[in-house]
């Protein structure tokens, strides 16, 4: 399955322990570069998204106002805290919706700052 950075993909976090985000299925972005991680590598990086804006602290937020693009129907904040590794057997749907790729650039930025690069 052909993948590409700031993809909106629906992911199969349902075995997400009690601190962790995501005990459902869920819209993830995804973050990485594809030119490190090609289409045979199992994993993928996401960020997750979520409705409420108090998920996270302020700092490793970007907000995703909704637009026929990324496909969401209310704002949205990708959490870049929560950043994951997962298996790509764990997407159960690869949508045509993306972000933007300056929003892709903020959340790595984010992810970076949250792991003191």
């Amino acid at each position: 399955m052909k993948l590409s950075a700031g993809q909106i993909l629906i992911i199969n976090l349902r075995d997400a322990l009690t601190n962790e985000p995501g005990k459902r299925a869920r819209p993830c972005v995804l973050i990485e570069n594809r030119q490190i991680f090609g289409d045979e590598y199992a994993n993928i990086i996401v960020v997750p998204l979520t409705h409420d804006r108090k998920a996270s602290f302020s700092i490793l937020t970007t907000t995703i106002d909704p637009t026929p693009e990324n496909g969401c129907v209310v704002r949205s904040y990708a959490i870049s805290g929560h950043v994951t590794s997962t298996s790509r057997l764990r997407i159960v749907r690869a949508t045509d919706s993306r972000i933007t790729d300056e929003q892709v650039a903020n959340i790595r930025a984010q992810v970076a700052l949250a792991i003191a690069a």
